[in-house]
């Protein structure tokens, strides 16, 4: 099959997945991994999620944002895109009410949060559509 893009494969890809996943997040963690956030690279070649990051204490921040995973032949790699909402998502933690996501070579997410003043919780919601190998 060939497409407009140039990629061509023996066969149309598969697409699995779609429904929402939920997963609590610590306050004031390091390299803590999401348990069964996993991508392996044996099955899955790229996953599409559309995410909400909620972060509750003294304040409250929300924020929806796209992110897309793909794996390189040897490394996971994560890319985010369209967001709205507070700015939470970041590539290091420069506020307390901030979050970044890590993917290790083995497909693990984990995070790094910020000490957010009178945490009470925090989530991260997806909707992951994950491409087969």
């Amino acid at each position: 099959m060939q497409f407009a893009d140039g990629f061509s494969s023996a066969g149309a890809p598969v697409i699995a997945g779609g429904s929402q996943e939920n997963y609590t997040l610590l306050n004031n963690q390091t390299g803590t991994n999401i348990t069964d956030l996993i991508f392996d690279s044996a099955l899955y070649r790229s996953a599409f999620l559309s995410a909400e990051i909620e972060r509750l204490g003294s304040s409250e921040f929300r924020q929806t944002i796209e992110i897309q995973l793909f794996w390189d032949g040897a490394d996971w790699n994560l890319t985010t895109g369209n967001s709205s909402g507070s700015d939470i998502l970041n590539d290091s933690i420069i506020s307390t009410d901030q979050v970044v996501l890590h993917i290790d070579s083995s497909g693990q997410v984990s995070y790094d949060s910020g000490n957010l003043s009178g945490h009470t919780s925090s989530k991260l919601k997806l909707s992951i559509v994950r491409i087969s190998a």
